[in-house]
């Protein structure tokens, strides 16, 4: 248990709450499912808007003008390249906990946001492993479009709050097993 992440709980903590493990979803630049489909999606979007917009944007036309053509490059900017960073910086600022009570996860890129869970209120949990022992940790039930609308980067649209999940996490099996037993104890 890492002491930088449970700083992050330590104020958030009920009385005779107690951390039991924290954790972080993987680290560095990474490749969701998603980018099967969104990689040659944001090629062609990003070749379109170049080959039509360029020259718009770099002619003598009024600003207002430019307007639209600078908004689709910089649309096609976000889903080739800068989608990566908002995606590497958002799980960089995100932290998990499971306490003897709850579920916690801290989140905040552009807002801080804390979602907490009652272990005794959690009526389905779920395992979704993936390759070496990684994977994610579902509070509710599995979406299997889920893996369309999730990570990388991509902006929450239509209000759909997605289910509170612990992503990308190291030995998801191992937390999994202790999310469950201590369920079980708080039951």
């Amino acid at each position: 248990m890492s002491e930088t992440n449970s700083q992050i709980f330590r104020d958030l903590l009920n009385p005779a709450e107690k951390i039991l493990w924290t954790g972080k979803p993987r680290q560095g630049f990474v490749f969701w499912r998603s980018d099967i489909f969104f990689i040659p999606f944001s090629i062609v979007w990003a070749v379109v808007a170049y080959l039509l917009e360029f020259k718009t944007v770099v002619s003598d036309l009024p600003f207002q003008d430019k307007i639209w053509s600078i908004l689709s490059l910089s649309v096609a900017a976000y889903i080739v390249l800068l989608r990566f960073f908002v995606d590497l910086a958002y799980r960089y600022l995100t932290f998990y906990a499971l306490t003897n009570q709850r579920v916690l996860i801290h989140t905040g890129l552009f807002k801080t946001t804390l979602t907490s869970l009652l272990l005794a209120d959690l009526k389905e949990i779920n395992l979704d492993p993936g390759k070496d022992g990684r994977g994610n940790i579902v509070f509710g039930p599995l979406d299997p479009k889920a893996w369309i609308y999730s990570g990388g980067g991509w902006p929450k649209m239509g209000g759909q709050t997605p289910v509170p999940a612990f992503e990308m996490l190291k030995d998801a099996e191992k937390v999994y097993k202790q999310i469950l037993a201590q369920q079980k104890k708080v039951k």
